[in-house]
């Protein structure tokens, strides 16, 4: 237990630090001490409980969420979007613009990165930033087209092209359907030289 002294000293420390927004070296030239020492007091002082911290999780109802996805799943980020009572379009185009933020944040120089179709893609590549200068990213698809009817704007490979040219990036297109019936066309696709190549990322 510290003793009446230590803690005066901690609760000073924390109010200049905390309350004044004092820097540590700061601190350390009013107090006549080592800043190192003061570093250790604070760190004791919420150790101790002495200093307690609250989040308003008013601003992010969804941090929490994204804190235990994280680590259940052990993802390396997340991102979770409200709701709330907006419509479906309004709701799909939330998701596009957070996604496109998360993608464009993680992305690194020279990165593969890969695209499958559909509107959640779409509202995703609708929102990723202009890039000035190429970062030498190569977009691929990882899947092949649908074999049903599909909007043009909502392939594989219109994403993956447009993607591309946002990021300034390669794209490599898909030229064969996702499923196929007839084994022995898969097994030709599988062995063609431009399926070699995209699967080679």
């Amino acid at each position: 237990m510290e003793n009446s002294d230590d803690i005066r000293l901690i609760v000073k420390i924390a109010q200049l630090y905390y309350e004044q927004d004092m820097t540590q070296a700061q601190i350390a030239r009013e107090l006549g001490i080592y800043r190192t020492t003061i570093s250790r007091l604070l760190k004791r002082g919420r150790d101790q409980g002495i200093v307690t911290i609250a989040i308003n999780y008013d601003y992010n109802e969804n941090l929490w969420l994204e804190q235990q996805l994280k680590q259940k799943f052990g993802l390396k980020d997340v991102v979770v979007v409200s709701g709330n009572d907006e419509d479906e379009e309004t709701q799909l185009a939330m998701m596009g613009l957070h996604g496109a933020q998360l993608l464009d944040r993680l992305l690194e120089p020279g990165d593969i990165v890969g695209f499958s179709w559909g509107r959640a893609v779409s509202a995703l590549v609708e929102n990723l930033p202009q890039a000035g200068q190429s970062r030498q990213l190569i977009c691929v698809p990882i899947i092949g087209g649908p074999s049903g009817k599909l909007e043009s704007r909502y392939h594989v490979n219109t994403l993956t092209y447009s993607a591309a040219a946002k990021l300034k990036g390669e794209s490599h297109l898909a030229d064969f359907p996702a499923l196929l019936d007839n084994p022995l066309i898969r097994n030709g696709i599988m062995q063609s030289q431009h399926f070699k190549t995209i699967s080679a990322y």
